[in-house]
């Protein structure tokens, strides 16, 4: 898992730091670190947060009031 985040890192930061794009750069950078927890998480088996539950979450009053299920 690991050398395959810094074959990406090597393929991309060099072409953000001569393009000069900075902003690209730490959302980059942002998102990876991100991906690289969640990617560990799971090869640990660490319980992980469900996207799913947050949306049911959030239209499941919708649903209700709609009358639909």
């Amino acid at each position: 898992m690991l050398l395959g985040f810094v074959a990406v890192i090597l393929l991309e930061v060099p072409a953000l730091v001569i393009a000069g794009r900075r902003r690209e750069l730490r959302a980059f950078w942002v998102l990876l670190a991100l991906s690289f927890l969640f990617s560990l998480g799971m090869v640990q088996r660490w319980p992980l947060p469900n996207p799913t539950h947050l949306i049911e979450a959030i239209f499941q009053p919708v649903a209700d009031v709609l009358g639909l299920k």
